[in-house]
């Protein structure tokens, strides 16, 4: 969040480790201590977790610290998971 605090909720990141933008200025961001991917629409104020539950773990709705997000050429979202 702008003003520098941090937190689980879905207008705060808990140590973004990766930020990535499409051509519409839209980011994609790794949220390392929240277990997710987050996205952001430009100029929004509240993204949405597109992939990951809020819980370190194994299964296949789950991360274990996201440390990589990008688009490939077709535009589907790749992301490196640290411990997975």
């Amino acid at each position: 969040k702008a003003d520098g605090t941090g937190g689980t909720t879905l207008d705060k990141l808990s140590n973004p480790v990766d930020v990535v933008a499409d051509e519409n200025e839209n980011v994609l961001v790794a949220d390392w201590n929240n277990q997710r991917i987050q996205f952001w629409k430009k100029d929004a104020k509240i993204g949405e977790t597109i992939a990951g539950n809020g819980s370190k773990g194994e299964a296949l709705n789950e991360f274990s610290y996201p440390s990589r997000v990008l688009f490939d050429s077709k535009k589907n979202i790749i992301v490196a998971d640290t411990q997975n």
